[in-house]
């Protein structure tokens, strides 16, 4: 293996769609964890409001944080109400440290 796939959560399956499910949590929180957090060095979390009508998609951005700032680097994410869940197509982290953080709060 190299670096970038030994750092990989065991349960990513590359760029697809995911749900958030327990024990980890059900939403990509809303607000940063912080750095350090979620098992990784740069914990992901949606940087806005998630799709509040059933059905509804929107356009969204993953933040990562660092010791500067809660949003040191941005990936593109799409974010779909199911009406009991939400579903998020995610895409590979652009850091070998970035993972996409679960919650049981939204915010």
């Amino acid at each position: 293996k190299d670096g970038m796939e030994e750092e990989m959560s065991p349960d990513w399956r590359g760029s697809s769609w995911y749900r958030m499910v327990p024990p980890a949590g059900l939403f990509i929180p809303e607000a940063s964890p912080g750095e350090a957090h979620c098992g990784t060095y740069f914990s992901g979390w949606l940087n806005g409001k998630h799709p509040k009508a059933y059905m509804e998609r929107k356009q969204m951005h993953i933040c990562n944080p660092s010791l500067l700032t809660d949003c040191n680097f941005k990936t593109d994410v799409t974010v779909t109400n199911c009406g009991q869940y939400f579903v998020y197509w995610l895409q590979n982290s652009e850091s070998c440290y970035g993972r996409y953080c679960a919650s049981t709060h939204l915010g």
